[in-house]
């Protein structure tokens, strides 16, 4: 149990820091913009796209792996349901 609340907690973690390096990169787009740095603004902003892609690719193989770990305690907690509901 402890583990799984560990990897929750990095989970969170992860994509917390990916989405603000991902706002970061769009407000240094922006200001770089404001300045007249037009093409330098447009690489940062695809950056700042490409970052945001990933982090929904992320959210999806994290909930992969979530639904994987869960599934061995959903087997174990239905067939201790069945034990009990078969009686003795």
């Amino acid at each position: 149990m402890r583990l799984l609340r560990e990897l929750e907690e990095t989970r969170l973690t992860f994509i917390w820091t990916g989405f603000e390096v991902v706002l970061t990169l769009a407000a240094i787009a922006e200001r770089e913009y404001e300045m007249g740095h037009q093409e330098n603004s447009g690489r940062t902003q695809a950056s700042a796209e490409k970052g945001y892609s990933d982090e929904k690719r992320y959210q999806a193989k994290f909930k992969e792996v979530r639904d994987r770990l869960d599934g061995p305690r959903r087997l174990r907690k239905d067939s201790g349901l069945r034990e009990r509901e078969a009686g003795p």
